[in-house]
């Protein structure tokens, strides 16, 4: 009865890999900053278009070298906390009318803004703690130019959800809050006014 089947197809159930003992699979997780090796189809370009919506890149993704964002009438948001860097620059390319563009970037890595605004603003946001990044560290290269907008680069070490980077909405919101009620529990046990 099992005569025509390949000997090579595969089984089912799929037999368990070594990696997923215990129900949790290893999954290295990458330092965020830190050069990885570059995948087969990662490309050294990538051109992200944001026409009258919005666009997020978030979580674990590969940063090609060079990456283009065309913005018309939009919203983008660039989160570098997660992401694997290919190059040891990387260069991040705003070409922007009416809209506004936010990049986070870990404290870890190296941040070079230098882009123009007519009639907005083209700004690297100072962080609230200041790091300096190991001189091995990834170089972001921010550069382009936005008309009627803004481009804002924030450097932190806030986790993902966490913050005023918060971009899931709610969850940043309460990270904030709780971190807002904690501080003023501290002040008031240090009899400083708030």
């Amino acid at each position: 009865m099992t005569s025509d089947v390949p000997q090579d197809s595969p089984t089912w159930p799929p037999a368990p890999n070594p990696a997923n003992v215990g129900g949790a699979a290893y999954s290295p997780v990458p330092q965020p900053g830190a050069l990885q090796d570059a995948s087969p189809d990662a490309s050294a370009t990538d051109r992200v278009w944001t026409i009258v919506g919005s666009t997020k890149r978030r979580g674990d993704w590969v940063v090609p070298e060079r990456l283009v964002l065309p913005v018309a009438l939009g919203d983008v948001v660039i989160d570098l906390r997660q992401a694997r860097f290919t190059a040891a620059t990387t260069t991040i390319e705003v070409q922007g009318l009416m809209g506004d563009v936010k990049i986070i970037v870990p404290d870890t890595i190296r941040v070079e803004c230098s882009g123009s605004a007519i009639i907005g603003e083209f700004k690297d946001v100072p962080p609230e703690v200041t790091t300096t990044p190991a001189p091995s560290a990834a170089v972001v290269r921010v550069v382009g130019a936005m008309i009627l907008g803004q481009v804002r680069v924030f450097r932190t070490a806030d986790p993902v959800g966490e913050a005023r980077f918060a971009i899931d909405g709610m969850d940043g919101w309460r990270a904030q809050r709780r971190r807002r009620r904690e501080r003023r529990r501290l002040r008031g046990r240090q009899g400083i006014a708030d």
